[in-house]
């Protein structure tokens, strides 16, 4: 438990109210315990050189609510990795070119 709490935190994900599913980092997590938890902000812990490693998910209050595996790793694999990209993809915006 002591581990998890070293891991940073990202506050105010909202859980999916459709699918109970957690968008972060490009990639989509569920557990069971997330349906109880619909439309709901959350805070999530995460190692960020592992994101595809799943997220352990607490309630507002610090209650810890269960571990979240990926279920679509459709983004980025770490957390440095995102941002870069999301340096160069704010870049490319700036220049105004069309999208091809």
């Amino acid at each position: 438990e002591q581990r998890r709490l070293w891991l940073p935190a990202a506050e105010g994900v909202t859980v999916n109210s459709g699918d109970g599913t957690i968008r972060f980092a490009g990639n989509r997590y569920w557990a069971n315990f997330l349906s109880l938890h619909l439309g709901k902000t959350v805070a999530v812990r995460f190692d960020p050189d592992f994101l595809h490693d799943g997220l352990h998910v607490y309630h507002r209050d610090g209650s810890y609510l269960g571990h979240a595996p990926v279920i679509a790793a459709a983004g980025l694999g770490d957390a440095e990795t995102a941002q870069e990209h999301g340096r160069a993809r704010r870049a490319w915006l700036r220049t105004g070119l069309p999208m091809a």
